[in-house]
């Protein structure tokens, strides 16, 4: 997978792709050696909500007010209306556009959602499903679970940008850098436009 760490102090939140949590929880658990590290799975404590596109900063603004705005790349804070809170962070990784994760308690997540409905004025503002969101990630390339598996490695998913030439040892270093060096890359994972309605 590739995920978004959320630094919150004490703790790191990991955010990755639906379907893969198991999976990444028994990975960084079999490399924990003698870290002080506890790992878990907090898919039933918190919600994750994604507000994108052209007007995100102004819906989110009118959402918070003014912290909002004043939001800078990748800072978090945690932001109080009516009787709930949350934590909202612009997030500078996002594909070419404007983008904040919502982080809420469970509990707070239902009373976000209802407040953000009732509050979206002008902004043609939706919560979209999981077929929806399937087809505007392959429209916009967006790799997943899918795609991101142990059948291509970061050279043909074309994720070289995620990836440390600079950093220590860590597991498939080698290859990597070797692909990198040699130019030795056979395929790459890539998307199709049709003309025509295939």
């Amino acid at each position: 997978d590739s995920v978004s760490v959320l630094n919150f102090g004490e703790k790191q939140l990991l955010i990755g792709n639906t379907g893969t949590q198991q999976k990444l929880l028994l990975c960084l658990q079999r490399y924990i050696i003698i870290d002080d590290v506890k790992v878990t799975n907090a898919d039933e404590r918190y919600s994750v909500f994604e507000v994108f596109g052209p007007q995100a900063k102004s819906f989110m603004t009118l959402l918070c007010g003014e912290q909002c705005k004043e939001l800078r790349s990748n800072e978090i804070r945690m932001l109080n209306v009516e009787d709930f809170s949350f934590s909202v962070i612009a997030n500078a990784e996002a594909r070419k556009m404007e983008s904040f994760f919502i982080i809420a308690l469970s509990p707070n997540a239902i009373k976000l959602v209802q407040y953000t409905l009732q509050n979206k004025g002008l902004f043609d503002f939706g919560l979209i499903g999981e077929d929806a969101y399937g087809i505007y990630r392959i429209e916009k390339g967006i790799l997943s679970e899918k795609e991101l598996n142990d059948h291509y490695n970061p050279h043909e998913a074309k994720l070289l940008d995620e990836v440390s030439f600079t950093k220590g040892c860590y597991i498939g270093q080698e290859v990597i850098a070797r692909l990198a060096t040699y130019d030795k890359v056979q395929k790459f994972l890539c998307g199709f436009v049709f003309i025509d309605s295939p």
